[in-house]
């Protein structure tokens, strides 16, 4: 529905004059759908709230300003509803990509189990949806031309749209692909067929195929493929094969010599050929011809030197001829044979990525590559170097009364701040790593760093010698006591009193031997410290306890399980603890804490919301719920979050979330029941 919703909606765009007066309204709501059109497919009932809040994204929401206040009037005065103040864009589309059709300007991954979704390489428009009844595949295989999506279980089923015939491969390193018109891949009988649209066998092209080191390159129109089979030098065999006219398809062998080949491309008609070897050379065929035309030594590059290659492609579209390579260590090169130019273009992942490289190949008619990870996907000018750079993770944030919002970047050691919507302030201090921030007002903010605090703002960074250096461990909490005191709260679970302007500091607990403080929070404003973490020895037990400002402490829970989020809400005087399986709500009850509500649910974490709310920001999903803690922790409303949360924190009825991309996000209560539900 949502889909047709969107083509009727492209139509009326296309049908429409330019100087039509409704053009740009139906163009807004148009891009609206489009940005966030898997979340309407999951929870349709909060169309309005979900597209009011890609509207409101500051880029546009100064040309939607009619449709997003009706819109929000007809929420205002219904139930409860979630506001970004500053709009949602949706900054998740690269997660777990699948495969890439460059031919069709697509790209495919991974919704959620059992459905797999087209979206547009260059808008990140969700165009198609495709459902299958294997949940657990072990690989996925796109049709580089039409509309087409196989998968192939762990058992080598494979499940594609329009078989009326069972394919059986075996069940590892079957080289599956769509292939001509049917597909081709390696039987359970170790034999390369290929198998006509239906999935009968058409023809065997290869017996005996090797059981390891098996894999297909396609030509850009799946008319001409290479396969590898086997990994070892001699007896590696590297076959073309080309699809005929009528509908069959030829095999020839490629002999190589003592050469082990790593990785192959082919150029798009399929007379030319390069192959990428063990000892790191690149060799470049002639169909006819035996020997190499050119060959390149990759472990001679200047700069840092090349590992072995694993995937190359060749283009011979352009005025020379250019292949693409990508190392094992995710470098990324360009060797021009006709030059015997070896140029290193830059990285196609971040050092710390782990993302493996699963795609490789030129747009058609450029000199631009696309290059894709399972959480990326760039195109690439040969012409410049690439980079990859990204926007830190925002490991901590804090909300202070009047709005400002500080947020830090430990792994950048990058803090900023944000007020009425905007980035006030960003920076990166070389000597300062931030473990946790507290927003005390007017920007000020005070952060624990290794082993102390330091106290500064927006209009003024720390210098070298602010700050006060009193722990030997990361600082994880910092809390606001009083109107001039901080609460820090070490690692070791040492508990510290501090007045960075006075330099006054007064313990209040000692460390906890063997054990590692994983979080702390205020008891409202009672002067307590609640405090969880994870015994280091012994029986590795995870624990809640309330610490007074006299070193008194008392435990909430003592569990096996890891905790992975505390939040404290003072109607009711509640602590909610969050664990593997679920929520549990503490109350004080006859002297000692005690269960009060439990629901189970796989979430990130979570954060207490007004008079007598939870956020939960639910694992595996893009969504946020609030559960009602006068309600036995029901759902009362959610909200479409395509971001993964990587700390919050609250401040009446907003939420501060920043997220794992490096987004950051305020989110504000609003409804005719207001936060009290």
């Amino acid at each position: 529905m949502i889909f047709e919703l969107i083509k009727d909606m492209q139509r009326a765009i296309a049908a429409m004059p330019d100087a039509h007066p409704g053009r740009r309204t139906v163009e807004l709501l148009s891009n609206a759908l489009t940005s966030c059109t898997e979340g309407l497919l999951e929870r349709p009932e909060h169309s309005t709230q979900t597209i009011v809040n890609q509207l409101r994204q500051p880029d546009i929401a100064p040309h939607a300003s009619d449709l997003i206040d009706a819109a929000e009037r007809r929420l205002d005065s219904g139930d409860l509803w979630l506001r970004a103040e500053h709009g949602i864009a949706t900054v998740r589309q690269w997660q777990d990509i699948v495969a890439v059709s460059p031919e069709r300007g697509i790209f495919h991954r991974a919704r959620k189990p059992g459905e797999i979704v087209d979206c547009r390489i260059g808008t990140h428009e969700l165009v198609d949806l495709h459902r299958f009844d294997t949940v657990a595949y072990v690989a996925v295989v796109a049709h580089p031309v039409r509309r087409g999506i196989a998968v192939v279980a762990a058992d080598g089923a494979v499940e594609a749209a329009g078989l009326s015939r069972p394919i059986l491969l075996r069940s590892r390193s079957n080289c599956f692909g769509f292939f001509g018109e049917g597909f081709v891949g390696v039987d359970r009988d170790d034999r390369l067929v290929y198998y006509d649209r239906s999935g009968s066998e058409h023809c065997v092209l290869q017996p005996d195929m090797p059981s390891v080191g098996c894999n297909i390159v396609m030509t850009p129109d799946a008319r001409a493929a290479v396969v590898l089979a086997g990994d070892r030098p001699g007896r590696q065999r590297v076959l073309v094969l080309r699809s005929t006219p009528d509908g069959g398809t030829h095999c020839r062998r490629w002999r190589v010599g003592e050469a082990l080949v790593t990785a192959a491309g082919l150029g798009r008609e399929a007379t030319w050929l390069v192959l990428a070897t063990l000892d790191r050379r690149l060799l470049l065929y002639r169909e006819g011809l035996e020997a190499p035309v050119a060959s390149g030594q990759v472990s001679g590059s200047p700069g840092r030197p090349f590992d072995v290659v694993r995937a190359c492609a060749l283009t011979t579209e352009t005025e020379e001829f250019a292949v693409a390579f990508a190392d094992s260590e995710g470098g990324l090169g360009l060797w021009l044979p006709r030059r015997d130019s070896l140029t290193r273009l830059g990285e196609y992942h971040a050092l710390r990525d782990v993302d493996d490289l699963t795609h490789l190949s030129w747009m058609p008619g450029e000199q631009t590559l696309l290059v894709a990870t399972t959480t990326s996907l760039r195109a690439v000018n040969v012409e410049e170097p690439v980079e990859a750079v990204r926007r830190p993770a925002i490991g901590h944030c804090s909300i202070a009364d009047d709005g400002w919002v500080a947020y830090a970047c430990p792994q950048a050691r990058q803090l900023g701040w944000l007020h009425d919507g905007h980035v006030v302030h960003e920076f990166a201090h070389p000597n300062l790593t931030p473990h946790s921030i507290a927003s005390t007002g007017g920007g000020s903010v005070v952060v624990g760093t290794q082993g102390g605090v330091v106290q500064f703002g927006p209009d003024r960074e720390p210098g070298a010698d602010d700050g006060l250096d009193i722990f030997v461990a990361p600082v994880v909490a910092v809390l606001p006591w009083d109107a001039t005191t901080i609460a820090a709260v070490c690692e070791s679970g040492e508990v510290k009193l501090v007045r960075p302007a006075e330099e006054w500091v007064e313990p209040i607990h000692p460390p906890i031997a063997h054990w590692k403080q994983a979080g702390a929070c205020l008891r409202g404003n009672r002067q307590q410290v609640i405090c969880w973490g994870r015994e280091q020895a012994g029986g590795s037990a995870s624990r809640v306890f309330v610490l007074d400002s006299n070193g008194v402490n008392e435990v909430v829970v003592d569990v096996r399980g890891v905790i992975r989020d505390v939040t404290y809400a003072p109607i009711g005087d509640m602590i909610h603890v969050l664990l593997d399986d679920g929520v549990t709500s503490y109350r004080q009850r006859a002297g000692a804490w005690r269960p009060w509500m439990q629901r189970a649910a796989d979430a990130d974490c979570l954060a207490a919301v007004g008079d007598a709310l939870l956020a939960v920001f639910l694992a595996e999903t893009d969504w946020v719920e609030l559960w009602s803690t006068r309600k036995s922790l029901a759902t009362v409303s959610a909200a479409y979050m395509p971001v993964t949360p990587t700390c919050t924190d609250t401040n009446g009825s907003s939420i501060a979330l920043g997220s794992a991309s490096g987004e950051f996000l305020v989110l504000g209560c609003r409804g005719r029941t207001g936060v009290r539900t």
